[in-house]
């Protein structure tokens, strides 16, 4: 549609200084109005549609249903659908009756059968020429590519996030059977970026805080970026049970519940389409529930002293509702030395730190607290991140250091007398998702 206006005129009449004999000189106003019109429902009600997701890409507001026409053959509806295209454009898709419509040579064979939308938007053939030269098209068409081709209508795997899903079947000779988990529950959206992560943060579960997390609702794209997977609402998995799918189900995906590391996996199952969540004690290789076939990584959590690890989540961070006390020494000495702190493994985090100590009566006191990813450096009075200049001094400061993946950090101290203390907290961690 050309932006420009058509003419600056505002009834029906010949275009000022055009030829009068010729019609692609003459202006309706009916024309504009319909164009307007047409336009703006369309744009309102595809907005309106979208509003509570503006990542949709395709949505049915009505209709498309499949159902069975006999002798092997399927019937659809007519529906509406809400149609947004890779330049973030929005229009509404039209989809006439289709009926006794027939399968793909061989595909009665019982196998489950996707019916899928593809659309395009094209222009109309009515057309006139604006005064400068410019075609201008005054009405519109939507078209679905499907009606001629059954190549464009069924798919028998997974149409992974490119296309409206309408309806699932099976086909055994010419008995049919509807299968309706397969339809799109409402909307399809375009395939996330690799790495895509959304939402999904954690929490202790208030009823049972010891064994159970609450996950909240979220979305991610899978580790072989082929999937996206939405958790369309929030779950409570219980750590001290064996996965089971659902809500208020056990989420430990091998062997029995123990003190450490857990890692959380969003899962999707590609014949069901549902998602869950499991634990497990691999950062790398879990272990897949039954007819879970992707997966995507959430976040890493703790469980000490027989009890999940109370935590806050505010995006990646994870702050600790205690301290753990991990070190505390005394005549810390002047080499370097590697440290574990009560931070999860498997994974490398930026651990939360609070470290403090004691300079000693006659001495001061230079620390660097680093990543074992660093150079081991000598710590002096002008390159340190912790310690005292103040003989007999204490000192005390939070410090952010990445781990690696068995939640180990260095220290290393200069000036030291042997009555120096070393005490290090961990007070929680923060997961770089792109670390």
């Amino acid at each position: 549609m050309i932006t420009q206006e058509f003419t600056n005129l505002y009834g029906n009449t010949e275009v000022t200084n055009q030829n009068p004999d010729c019609n692609a000189d003459y202006y309706l106003t009916e024309d504009q109005q319909r164009d307007h019109e047409y336009m703006q429902a369309k744009i309102y009600e595809a907005m309106q549609a979208l509003a509570d997701d503006p990542s949709a890409t395709y949505q049915v507001i009505s209709g498309g249903q499949v159902t069975d026409s006999g002798s092997g053959q399927v019937d659809i509806a007519a529906g509406v659908g809400i149609g947004k295209d890779v330049d973030g454009n929005l229009y509404l898709v039209s989809i006439p009756a289709l009926t006794n419509v027939a399968l793909p040579s061989g595909w009665n064979d019982d196998r489950q059968i996707c019916v899928v939308g593809k659309y395009t938007r094209k222009l109309g053939a009515s057309t006139r020429t604006h005064f400068i030269g410019e075609t201008y098209h005054y009405s519109m068409a939507d078209s679905y590519l499907g009606e001629t081709d059954t190549d464009d209508l069924f798919v028998d795997s997974d149409p992974s996030a490119t296309s409206l899903v309408w309806g699932s079947f099976k086909m055994n000779g010419t008995a049919f059977t509807d299968v309706p988990s397969g339809r799109s529950p409402q909307l399809i959206t375009y395939p996330y970026p690799p790495g895509h992560f959304h939402g999904l943060e954690i929490s202790n579960n208030v009823s049972d805080p010891t064994n159970d997390i609450d996950i909240a609702a979220g979305s991610a794209r899978d580790d072989t970026d082929s999937v996206n997977i939405v958790l369309a609402t929030g779950l409570t998995k219980k750590l001290d049970a064996a996965f089971a799918a659902g809500t208020n189900q056990g989420m430990l995906s091998t062997g029995s519940i123990a003190d450490g590391t857990y890692h959380l996996w969003l899962w999707y199952n590609s014949t069901t389409r549902a998602v869950d969540v499991t634990a497990d004690v691999s950062a790398t290789s879990p272990t897949a529930p039954s007819g879970f076939t992707h997966k995507a990584y959430m976040w890493p959590f703790t469980r000490a002293s027989g009890a999940i690890r109370a935590f806050t989540q505010r995006g990646e961070e994870f702050l600790y509702d205690a301290t753990a006390a991990d070190i505390s020494v005394t005549n810390i000495g002047t080499s370097a030395v590697t440290r574990t702190m009560s931070v999860p493994t498997g994974v490398r985090v930026r651990a939360i730190l609070y470290v403090s100590g004691f300079a000693g009566t006659s001495s001061t006191i230079y620390g660097l607290i680093t990543s074992l990813d660093q150079d081991d450096e000598t710590p002096s009075s002008t390159k340190m991140n912790c310690g005292t200049n103040v003989s007999g001094g204490i000192f005390g400061t939070e410090l952010r250091v990445k781990t690696n993946t068995s939640a180990q950090v260095r220290s290393r101290f200069a000036g030291v007398g042997s009555d120096s203390t070393l005490q290090m907290y961990s007070a929680g961690f923060v997961y770089e998702r792109r670390s």
